[in-house]
């Protein structure tokens, strides 16, 4: 009973993470229509920025996760869609695929430039390793905790945000319509950058929760290829 109860707690952390993921990437598809190969690199590239912040600087956990989920996340998606992205709005399928694999492959080159890939680097899960509850007699880590918690607060607010909200309203209208929504007093272009933004935190994000729980070190393809596990989560979810 506690190995099915545990290995249960254990696809829920991984698949909550995979959600965040998964969310990140549909909510830039949705946007503008461009499905990011890119994605997963994203979240290895905010990764070990986050771990620079933290390990190799030794900031404090707070300010690393704000600076980058706050600052690195948000202006690396703002960044790609204004510079590339929104250049692809009318190109084809088969350029859109090219383009974001080059950069994919880009920010790899940029990972391994500022951080050897024969050095070892690890990331400690929050509040650590010891620190954890009993369900149904299975141990579940804070973090573990924080995976799940964090999945379902932005599942919710995902939720509110396309379906309560004028602005979220107009997101998931700005691929099929964009000039019915500058008729109706909206940027398409401004509210693009915003869920490219968005999305860009997210896989930040699910690169920083997922690290710690997947053997705690810090490599580069593996986290690169998230955007395969988030892609199928899209696909489920």
């Amino acid at each position: 009973m506690n190995t099915f109860v545990t290995f249960t707690i254990l696809g829920l952390v991984l698949g909550s993470v995979y959600a965040i993921a998964a969310s990140g990437l549909v909510l830039t598809y949705n946007t503008s229509g461009i499905f990011n190969f890119a994605h997963g690199a994203q979240a290895m590239l905010g990764a070990f920025i986050y771990w620079q912040l933290r390990y190799g600087w030794e900031l404090p956990t707070v300010v690393a996760l704000l600076i980058s989920l706050v600052l690195v996340g948000p202006l690396m998606g703002l960044g790609l869609y204004v510079l590339i992205m929104k250049g692809l709005r009318d190109t084809a399928e088969v350029t859109k695929i090219v383009v974001t694999v080059s950069i994919l492959l880009g920010m790899l080159s940029i990972s391994h430039w500022f951080w050897h890939p024969e050095t070892a680097r690890t990331m400690q899960m929050f509040f650590g390793d010891q620190s954890k509850i009993t369900v149904f007699g299975a141990s579940i880590r804070y973090h573990e905790l924080i995976c799940i918690l964090v999945a379902i607060a932005i599942a919710v607010g995902l939720r509110i945000l396309f379906t309560r909200t004028r602005a979220g309203v107009a997101m998931r209208g700005v691929v099929d319509d964009p000039e019915l929504l500058r008729l109706n007093g909206h940027n398409p272009e401004r509210l693009a950058a915003l869920s490219w933004a968005m999305g860009s935190t997210l896989a930040v994000l699910a690169g920083i929760l997922i690290t710690p729980i997947s053997g705690g070190t810090l490599e580069a393809n593996m986290l690169t290829l998230l955007v395969i596990d988030a892609f199928a989560a899209a696909m489920f979810g």
